[in-house]
């Protein structure tokens, strides 16, 4: 037969499927129909990648892109979800609730129906979501109708329920800020994921709540910005790891480190990591402001955990299938599967010498670093031939 594309001799590298060979990938009506060896030339359009990583289309399971629903000059700070999506290697992201059930029908109806990414989405507890920042204040800020309403008219993108540990509501609610968010998701039955690091006002008392909160989360729940630096974080002020936070990951707790420019240190990451407390997946945090200033990208985020020491196949499995997995959207998601839909990331694992800066200024150095080549989308190669940097995708070389 004629397949509608041949993705040939590339390293198919799907450790979902227990997979690491070269080997060629047939694609017919956007799905995935045939993963052989080698499948002939007999196709429309045969895409050679001798010496590229051929992998299940990359999942962020943390960005912003409500694009254009805020106010420039205001509060914008939603990016082009195909500019950090498809045009970066990645096929899926999840928005980490920008939204709310007061405002998710905008953000679907022009933002997520409008982009050629797949987009997924936690919908913030919150009324109007971060977009409204300070997203909670009063108890009466959350409202759980409402919540359950915008989630049952969209189950099929809303994978979650976010709540921010940070700002006013810290100070004034404390942990019942979790407690409310936590009825929501429960009321849904959807994994509830809590920012903990209070970059909003820098509280004092941000780590005393943290604490409290982390008493509330259950199996399944996500921890996000685990490695942060900020108040509001998991050391004490002895630079221990709070026992909260290791009786959370024994509970089943997943661990997200997304930095988003602000919330990653390597100093508290080699902490964790010298602990065991490894990261359930990898994401970004990516928006528009951290994306222009910080000419990030999720390979390149991918690139700092080479560099932290991450094996390739542990990186690749950390931004596949363990983030489809902690939104149980395995069954679609993370894998390259015959008779899935074609997603697919195209990426080249660069050898040379690289730099990357935290927060706190601290530096690493890594001799890999990822890049995208392409982007496949419901079987579509889509081109990403630009990057964040004015030379391009890599990160900064040291010189």
């Amino acid at each position: 037969m004629t397949y509608q594309l041949i993705i040939k001799g590339g390293r198919v590298l799907s450790p979902g499927d227990n997979v690491d060979m070269i080997a060629d990938v047939a694609i017919d009506d956007g799905k995935i129909v045939s993963i052989k060896p080698e499948l002939g030339d007999d196709a429309n359009r045969v895409l050679d990648v001798r010496g590229l990583l051929v992998t299940p289309g990359l999942l962020d399971l943390h960005t912003h892109v409500d694009f254009g629903m805020r106010t420039v000059g205001v509060n914008a700070r939603g990016v082009n979800p195909d500019l950090i999506g498809v045009r970066a290697g990645v096929p899926t992201i999840v928005d980490a609730g920008t939204t709310g059930p007061m405002n998710f029908g905008g953000f679907r109806n022009y933002v997520i129906e409008k982009a050629q990414t797949r987009v997924l989405a936690f919908l913030h507890a919150g009324r109007g979501g971060i977009t409204m920042e300070p997203d909670v204040r009063y108890e009466d800020d959350v409202n759980v109708d409402f919540f359950e309403t915008a989630v049952a008219n969209n189950r099929d993108i809303i994978v979650g329920v976010k709540m921010r540990l940070m700002g006013p509501g810290l100070q004034s609610l404390g942990a019942t800020i979790v407690e409310l968010a936590k009825s929501a998701a429960r009321k849904v039955k959807l994994p509830l994921m809590v920012h903990c690091g209070d970059h909003y006002s820098k509280f004092d008392g941000a780590g005393e709540v943290t604490r409290a909160a982390l008493r509330l989360f259950e199996k399944g729940d996500i921890i996000e910005h685990t490695y942060t630096p900020i108040p509001g974080g998991h050391l004490t002020d002895s630079g221990d790891i709070s026992s909260e936070l290791r009786d959370a990951v024994d509970r089943g707790v997943l661990v997200s480190v997304a930095g988003g420019g602000m919330h990653f240190s390597y100093r508290v990451a080699q902490t964790m990591l010298d602990a065991g407390i490894m990261p359930s997946f990898i994401a970004t945090d990516l928006n528009s402001i951290n994306h222009r200033q910080g000419c990030w990208s999720f390979t390149e985020v991918l690139s700092q955990f080479l560099a932290l020491g991450f094996p390739l196949k542990d990186v690749i499995e950390l931004a596949t299938i363990k983030p489809a997995l902690a939104v149980h959207k395995d069954d679609v998601l993370g894998r390259l599967t015959e008779g899935r839909e074609a997603d697919i990331s195209i990426l080249d694992v660069v050898e040379g010498d690289w730099y990357y800066d935290d927060i706190e200024g601290n530096q690493i150095k890594g001799q890999q670093a990822i890049m995208p080549k392409a982007t496949i989308r419901r079987g579509e190669v889509i081109s990403v031939d630009w990057g964040p940097h004015p030379w391009g995708w890599l990160p900064a070389p040291i010189v």
